[in-house]
């Protein structure tokens, strides 16, 4: 990094935004900014360029873009964007027997909120496995019935590395890999409400993906 920032952006209210620098051929960034409220470093958001989407107050941030390798030097483009809105939480009620199975919704995964918020309320040995970045509220707020055994999984739609956090009756969930870098569960689900979030791995851009839950 340098010693000095490239850039300082003045945030006038608080509002949601995507910092990002995009290389100008090829090479891997890194960024850390500097604000009222502390500091976020980030490696790979889209690709190996570096970037941080999150809600940000009012203030003065100060912006860094350095590279993964010491010694290099790259072009690059900086830019400011409006986050991408938050996903709008989908509802569903299963019962044993219930059909189509799997049953699916589609969403999009990632956003501002940090997996080690739910990692202290963890239940053994998933509080190891909080990872990822999520959106503030959950894609997904399943209700079920008395089932044996369920398998939820996400999948993204086209490439990507996502993980999940659930909350409900039985306490906090985390899964990074499941199956491949699929996170998902496949064990007894109490009956109850299930807060069901699905984020990305690394905190980078918006993935598009589809959650599954098929009775076992």
């Amino acid at each position: 990094m340098p010693a000095e920032p490239q850039h300082t952006v003045e945030v006038a209210a608080e509002q949601a935004l995507t910092f990002v620098a995009n290389v100008d051929g090829h090479g891997d960034l890194t960024m850390a900014i500097v604000g009222p409220a502390g500091t976020w470093c980030n490696d790979d958001f889209e690709g190996l360029d570096p970037g941080i989407a999150d809600t940000y107050a009012a203030g003065t941030y100060r912006i860094f873009v350095g590279t993964y390798s010491e010694g290099n030097s790259f072009p690059y483009t900086f830019t400011v964007r409006p986050a991408p809105a938050a996903p709008e939480t989908q509802t569903g009620s299963l019962e044993p027997g219930f059909l189509p199975d799997p049953f699916t919704q589609e969403s999009i995964a990632g956003g501002p909120r940090s997996a080690s918020e739910w990692a202290p309320r963890a239940v053994e040995p998933h509080n190891v496995q909080c990872r990822g970045t999520y959106p503030t509220e959950p894609q997904h707020v399943l209700t079920l019935g008395e089932f044996g055994s369920l398998k939820i999984t996400a999948s993204p739609t086209t490439s990507g590395d996502l993980t999940m956090v659930i909350e409900g009756p039985g306490g906090v969930w985390c899964n990074d890999d499941f199956e491949g870098l699929d996170p998902g569960f496949d064990t007894a689900f109490p009956a109850g409400e299930y807060r069901i979030f699905v984020g990305n791995f690394g905190g980078g851009s918006p993935t598009p993906y589809t959650l599954s839950v098929t009775e076992l």
